[in-house]
């Protein structure tokens, strides 16, 4: 017994002697490797602390793999500060645990998100009290705050729940019914006539092939896959293709498509909480197959409405699929520039390569395929990506924000970032960088109200209005004295990498037929050609199965020219001409008539030097100028640099 006793001293103190000499490279990968071993939910819990210890690790290795060594008194302090996180973020972790666990509930669920904001943004100013509280170990202000945002989620959640049930209920029971009689038919006996009609119908009205997983992305309503059969009696056929053609912060203007040739009237239905139906407008017969429209006036900003058509006879009455739209505000904040940053979380398989949409508006078309010449959505990386300003001129243009991901693989989000204009955020939300609390990204949608009532759109909002020099492009020094707008080089590449990234996803014509090519430089390249001309060129390829992708070399150019809409408000109209290509027209041919791709002779002749539709790039960028400068006086062209310039005036005059 002694002897083991003492061989377990010798090998210890051995041990011991051992690890005092260990080198600087295995001290090293000791710290870090004890670092990877921490729990890993911990950086939710203390996420300062876990960022100051990854950056401490951080320099730790680079300054060993510059000198081969590392500063004695940077690995004690990377060290401790290893161990001042774990003991931290364990001790947080137990006192916010449940607020965390509802939080993350919360989060992943618009609708509980969209029955109150407020109660939310509440929530959120608790919960981040409790996590700072438990950083600066602060625990009974950390268990305080803990307990209110544990009660604001779980409120929230109950509230949600209940406000759910009271109004999805009736509608799932009227389907149930619906689908039941459907599943009767279809099982019935389809010799007899009588069934064979009734089982058409069933088949008619499932739409199986013509509606879409992520409704709204398209800036239209998508039809659900399954119309329930129309009530009895049957009335007459009811309108369709109800969409919103305009709005106003008073007013809203609404079409529809007639299809009812017995109708003996026909009525435009409002609602305001898709409770309560009203009739607004007595429109009598109206003229079978042929567009209608009506203008709702007398409207409240901020609000949405939603609008249905229902056609009457003496059989009865059919209502029309319902379409919503919320009024614009009065302020009229001008936007001229829509970003969103997007940050992936530094956990393994957290990035994806399959296809990401993003939409600002309801009704109203506006969607933007994000991606870039670079490899976007990889694991770790934060980049800012320009937005689609189609139908995007004000601030109440911005009716939601909703961000969705195709494919089947995982995209595990840290935070987004909504921002506007000179970077000014709108909107921010931080998922969590661990597997659990990160987003999974399928659809997250935040609403019209969660947009309002978040602190940095309220903050917006405010400072726009004291400040009318807020919403302007960034504005420098003129030769002459004045003062002249100057948007960077930078980032008219950033909008042109934007517009032609959607564009390859997008447009019927080129969707899959060319993507970002293997960079050798940069995916967008621009050089000034004249005063009122850009020349751009982009590095595609041609995807090509089982063969080298051949290199498509685009180049077009970029004209500029100044719209006045009326003395106070300005359009810059950007459009493409000169489209070329480099493509070796011959070896495509001999790629085809070797069976080795799918290439068609059309494709060919579109993308090669012979080409004589080429695809054509447009954006409007329209803002408003501040009191005492006028449209007219100012001028529109491209610097040597190659920034667009609008000269010149004096942001003094006239205050």
């Amino acid at each position: 017994m002694q002897k083991v006793l003492f061989l377990f001293v010798v090998l210890t103190v051995s041990a011991g002697t051992t690890l005092a000499q260990q080198s600087p490279l295995l001290r090293l990968q000791n710290l870090e490797q004890k670092f990877r071993a921490t729990a890993e939910d911990l950086p939710d819990f203390a996420p300062g602390l876990f960022r100051n210890t990854q950056k401490s690790l951080l320099d730790l290795r680079m300054s060993y793999d510059k000198d081969g060594k590392f500063n004695e008194a940077d690995y004690n302090r990377a060290k401790t500060a290893l161990e001042q996180y774990e003991q931290v973020a364990t001790r947080t972790r137990a006192g916010v645990r449940r607020a965390h666990q509802l939080r993350l509930a919360v989060n992943r669920n618009n609708f509980v998100r969209r029955h109150d904001p407020a109660q939310f943004y509440k929530a959120e100013k608790d919960y981040w009290l409790a996590i700072t509280y438990g950083e600066t170990q602060k625990i009974p202000q950390m268990n305080q705050s803990a307990r209110r945002a544990e009660d604001a989620y779980k409120n929230l959640l109950k509230e949600a729940q209940a406000t759910a049930k009271a109004r999805i209920t009736p509608q799932i029971t009227r389907y149930k019914n619906a689908l039941n009689n459907d599943l009767a038919v279809l099982s019935g006996n389809l010799n007899d006539p009588g069934f064979a009609d009734q089982a058409d119908g069933v088949v008619a009205r499932f739409n199986q092939n013509n509606f879409d997983l992520q409704p709204g992305l398209n800036g239209v309503f998508e039809e659900p896959p399954y119309f329930p059969p129309p009530p009895t009696p049957p009335g007459p056929t009811p309108p369709i293709a109800i969409g919103i053609q305009a709005r106003t912060s008073n007013s809203i203007q609404m079409n529809w498509y007639d299809l009812s040739q017995n109708e003996v009237g026909n009525r435009v239905m409002r609602t305001d909480d898709l409770f309560n139906w009203q009739s607004v407008s007595e429109r009598g017969v109206l003229a079978y197959h042929e567009a209608h429209s009506y203008t709702d006036r007398n409207l409240r900003a901020q609000t949405q409405y939603c609008y249905a058509i229902e056609s009457h006879n003496a059989e009865g009455a059919r209502r029309s699929q319902f379409r919503c739209a919320y009024t614009r505000d009065s302020i009229d904040i001008p936007v001229w520039r829509v970003q969103l940053g997007v940050s992936v979380a530094n956990v393994e398989h957290a990035g994806s390569d399959s296809e990401v949409r993003v939409a600002l508006g309801d009704v109203v078309a506006n969607s933007t395929y994000l991606d870039y010449g670079h490899d976007d959505f990889g694991r770790n990386s934060t980049f800012v990506y320009d937005l689609s300003l189609d139908n995007v001129s004000a601030l109440s243009d911005i009716v939601t924000l909703q961000v969705a991901k195709f494919g089947d693989d995982m995209l595990l989000i840290r935070d987004i970032c909504l921002m506007v204009n000179n970077g000014d955020t709108l909107f921010y939300r931080y998922f969590g960088n661990t597997r659990n609390s990160a987003l999974n990204l399928y659809g997250y949608n935040v609403a019209f109200e969660e947009l309002r009532s978040s602190p940095y759109w309220l903050a917006f909002v405010q400072a726009s209005q004291r400040d009318r020099f807020q919403n302007v492009p960034p504005v420098k020094l003129a030769d002459n004295g004045q003062f002249q707008v100057e948007i960077s080089q930078e980032e008219i590449v950033s909008r042109i990498e934007s517009l032609v990234g959607n564009m390859i996803h997008a447009e019927p014509d080129v969707r899959g037929k060319m993507q970002w090519g293997q960079l050798e430089g940069d995916a967008v390249e621009i050089s000034r050609k004249a005063a009122n001309r850009i020349h751009v060129d982009l590095d595609l390829e041609v995807p090509i199965n089982n063969w080298p992708n051949p290199k498509l070399d685009v180049d077009f150019d970029l004209n500029i020219s100044k719209e006045c809409v009326n003395d106070s408000t300005m359009s810059i109209r950007i459009v493409s001409s000169n489209f070329i290509s480099d493509a070796d027209y011959a070896l495509w041919r001999d790629i085809v008539s070797i069976g080795t791709t799918a290439l068609t002779s059309k494709l060919i002749n579109y993308l090669a030097k012979e080409c004589s539709d080429p695809p054509e790039i447009e954006e409007h960028i329209e803002f408003n100028l501040p009191p005492g400068i006028t449209c007219n006086d100012l001028e529109i062209f491209f610097s040597e640099e190659g920034n667009l310039v609008i000269c010149c005036f004096s942001p003094f005059q006239n205050r």
